[in-house]
């Protein structure tokens, strides 16, 4: 992705950055290791006063529904909200260890390998990027719990040969979206690690998720599940009528309000008084 465009897009309303904190040793950039500030007894921190309604949490490029980068806007309703609601589909608990190899900087990572963990009280093992060899050794060496990734990254493991394979025994589940999963990777997946895989689906303008296959009972591969909680969605034709096959709409708190473009807040294109979102997919009932 070009990042000149994104840049000149944000940089004329948002050049906000007042002070740097880094986890770490301190770069040649002006800024604070966090380590200072915990041991400085003189340091205060004052709670931010926060609209979680209309205060912008974080502001994500895509181009999933355009072709061109713009800039999702998400308030920090928008990503509690999403959060809540993965919390009620998932059943997170407090002694799961999370391991996610996605950049938090896109949503799927941040949303579902950062907030949620967080939010639910789970610890997190996070690498900077996916190393098969790597990852198998880590997941075994910390017994982690929860795996998330990409269709891709299955596709490895599913292909290494058997009398290779490591043990992946302390996963109780695996979280796959960002792309489709093949049914073939999944049903090779599952027979060789006995680990079950739950596909969701989503894009950045909603906080990403908006659906994810059951933990427990039936799930249907090729499926992206079911929606979550405080979510609604419907399959439409062009005119809105409710089709067993068309575009999939989606509408809940976790739905953004604008897009900033050339420095520039707009509106979504979308009904904002009813936060109704088109994912730009074609969706089909089964």
């Amino acid at each position: 992705m070009c990042l000149n465009g994104i840049s000149s897009q944000s940089r004329t309303s948002y050049l906000t950055l007042k002070n740097l904190i880094v986890i770490g040793k301190a770069t040649k950039l002006e800024a604070r290791p966090i380590t200072d500030i915990i041991a400085n007894e003189e340091s205060t921190f004052t709670t931010a006063k926060i609209n979680q309604k209309e205060h912008i949490a974080s502001i994500i490029y895509t181009s999933g529904t355009t072709g061109k980068p713009k800039g999702a806007m998400l308030t920090h309703r928008n990503l509690l909200h999403n959060v809540n609601s993965i919390l009620q589909s998932i059943d997170l608990q407090d002694n799961d260890i999370f391991f996610t190899v996605l950049p938090m900087f896109h949503s799927f990572g941040s949303t579902v390998g950062m907030n949620t963990p967080i939010a639910g009280g789970a610890t997190i093992i996070a690498v900077p990027r996916f190393m098969p060899k790597e990852t198998v050794k880590i997941i075994y060496a910390t017994q982690a719990t929860i795996f998330m990734g990409v269709p891709s990254m299955y596709t490895i493991f599913a292909n290494i040969p058997d009398n290779r394979k490591r043990d992946l025994s302390s996963l109780r589940i695996c979280f796959s979206g960002g792309a489709t999963l093949p049914v073939e990777v999944m049903k090779r997946f599952v027979a060789k690690y006995n680990v079950p895989i739950c596909e969701g689906d989503g894009p950045t303008e909603c906080s990403p998720v908006t659906s994810i296959s059951p933990i427990y009972g039936k799930r249907k591969p090729g499926s992206i599940g079911k929606v979550i909680p405080n979510v609604q969605m419907k399959i439409v034709d062009q005119d809105g009528n409710e089709m067993p096959v068309g575009e999939i709409v989606v509408r809940g708190g976790n739905v953004l309000n604008h897009f900033l473009k050339n420095g520039i807040v707009l509106a979504t294109w979308v009904m904002l008084m009813m936060k109704i979102f088109s994912i730009l997919s074609i969706g089909k009932k089964i």
